[in-house]
């Protein structure tokens, strides 16, 4: 049976969950942003991990891949999704080229366009999503099942990007439009609606105004539960395999805080503060991004075009939130045209996660071009730079694999 999660009760989660001003009584859920509002440091990256390993990718004409959008690490063997048009490269923990998945087809087992992909961490089984449907692969491509989003879609909804639960539940973010009445939906395998999460009343008016509220919204696993981010954005919600749902986490502006009387004002202000990435996770912390306005005490400064342009200031910070201590840090740009934790392992450029597994690896990667630049750069270990001397400025992108501590 379909079943609804009426509107004020919502609501009602949601507000009664309020931080407590008393330290001692401190929530540890509260990412208090307001608060840190003129506070930065850098952040390195020995304070959260233990090793640092880079992994240059096998470099032949079977095995090129174009700039990552996202990395996954499932079972010793690291997927490579660069672009929907392209098909994904997987390799092994050494960067040995294994083989590559492409279903793109119009068949019932295949998929006719890409909108997004997930690796499962324990099975290692691909999930591609398409505008109608998900199909789940094997590790080695064999088609498993499919589930058609074509058949959950409605006028109050459009179903894309997901988190699967279970075997038979899917948690999706609904489609940006002014017309639409939920903000997220689950169906089970037979494609039958199982849970919707309405807008508020805010957040509807709010996305009339400008779209950009919307933004950055991608439910994703952590453990047991699917995380998902409501409420105009101010609340990570938990929703478990019985549909029941908590608050996990919960953002404090303070005046910052897009309301609905100053939403019309975004675009043109810098007093409003607003999350500029979706969120990674790993057991102790929460990974983010952050647009502060005029609040931003150390803008990033970015050299536009490859080094041959001007530095480009832009105030925005990246974000780590320690939730045993519950306790928001502003990551400050280590190095001009650098984003993310300073490396003080071995003495390479800053880095900042795309991905995490379920295992404890932050991922990314860098170009064979910058790894070899950065060789020359003081303070980078031997390692680094035995590295460097095997690569050509032409070779695939080395993979970062960061182990975090317990």
């Amino acid at each position: 049976m379909k079943k609804i999660v009426i509107l004020f009760l919502f609501i009602f989660l949601i507000s009664s969950c309020n931080p407590k001003g008393d330290n001692s009584d401190k929530d540890f859920r509260v990412i208090d942003i307001a608060g840190n509002i003129g506070s930065g440091r850098i952040v390195k990256l020995s304070e959260i991990a233990d090793e640092i390993i880079y992994i240059p990718l096998e470099t032949t004409e079977n095995s090129l891949v174009g700039t990552p959008r996202n990395i996954y690490y499932s079972n010793g063997l690291i997927y490579i999704y660069s672009s929907k048009n392209h098909p994904v490269k997987i390799f092994n923990r050494d960067g040995v080229f294994i083989r590559e998945f492409n279903r793109r087809g119009r068949g019932p087992e295949e998929y006719e366009d890409f909108v997004s992909m997930q690796v499962d961490d324990s099975t290692g089984n691909i999930y591609v999503e398409s505008s109608n449907k998900i199909n789940e692969y094997n590790p080695c491509g064999v088609f498993l099942k499919s589930v058609d989003k074509q058949k959950a879609f409605s006028a109050e909804h459009q179903l894309r990007l997901f988190a699967k639960m279970d075997n038979n539940l899917y948690i999706f973010s609904s489609k940006l439009g002014q017309n639409f009445a939920n903000s997220y939906v689950a169906i089970d395998s037979l494609s039958t609606i199982k849970l919707t999460l309405p807008y508020t009343e805010d957040e509807k008016i709010f996305i009339k105004i400008n779209a950009r509220i919307d933004l950055f919204k991608t439910p994703y696993k952590f453990k047991d539960v699917v995380r998902i981010v409501a409420s105009a954005g101010d609340y990570i919600l938990s929703i478990d395999k019985n549909l029941n749902i908590d608050t996990s986490y919960i953002f404090n502006y303070g005046k910052y805080k897009i309301t609905k009387d100053n939403i019309s004002a975004l675009s043109n202000s810098d007093e409003l503060i607003f999350r500029s990435s979706d969120i990674l996770e790993s057991e102790n912390f929460l990974f983010f991004q952050l647009h502060l306005g005029k609040q931003a005490h150390k803008p990033q400064e970015l050299i536009a075009n490859r080094g041959k342009g001007n530095i480009v200031k832009i105030p925005r910070t990246y974000a780590l939130f320690n939730k045993k201590e519950g306790k928001l840090t502003f990551a400050d740009q280590p190095h001009i045209n650098q984003k993310g934790f300073a490396d003080d392992l071995d003495g390479g450029p800053a880095f900042w996660p795309i991905n995490i597994s379920s295992t404890g690896y932050m991922l990314s990667f860098i170009s064979a071009e910058d790894f070899i630049c950065f060789s020359g750069k003081e303070g980078c270990t031997e390692k680094f730079k035995q590295i460097v001397s095997k690569l050509k400025v032409t070779d695939n992108p080395i993979v970062l694999m960061v182990k975090l501590n317990n």
